[in-house]
């Protein structure tokens, strides 16, 4: 399972993306919120899910 945090503030947003045996596999800080971004993380996750990474 993959799990997803997102620390929002008012001009920037933290994100960390971890799995279920708590290795880190991805971690920005200082991600700015815009359309760029949304498609990046979901094209991330998406990859996450199609290659297996549990």
């Amino acid at each position: 399972m993959i799990y997803t945090g997102i620390d929002i503030a008012k001009d920037k947003h933290d994100c960390f993306i971890t799995n279920s045996a708590d290795e880190i596999l991805f971690q920005m800080a200082g991600l700015y919120l815009c359309v760029i971004a949304f498609f990046f993380l979901s094209c991330l996750l998406l990859h996450f899910i199609i290659t297996g990474i549990r």
